[in-house]
């Protein structure tokens, strides 16, 4: 993890609900590929997709910012 901040490739998304973390995806990238690591949400806050669209809002953004392969796991 030291590595990958010191270099730039952390990347880490967060999403929130009235000033409060909802949810957060943790990755890696290198290059135009980004390599998920991590994926949560608070369940006492939602049950309803929050992951999907925690999952919708970071590639749309990784998209803007170049990434163009995507590993997210099993």
């Amino acid at each position: 993890h030291e590595t990958a901040c010191r270099a730039g490739a952390a990347d880490v998304h967060l999403l929130y609900l009235d000033e409060q973390p909802l949810a957060f995806l943790y990755a890696y990238r290198c290059a135009d590929t980004m390599y998920g690591l991590r994926i949560g949400f608070d369940a006492t806050m939602s049950k309803d997709g929050v992951g999907n669209i925690m999952y919708m809002h970071a590639l749309e953004d990784s998209i803007r910012r170049g990434i163009r392969t995507f590993d997210l796991g099993p």
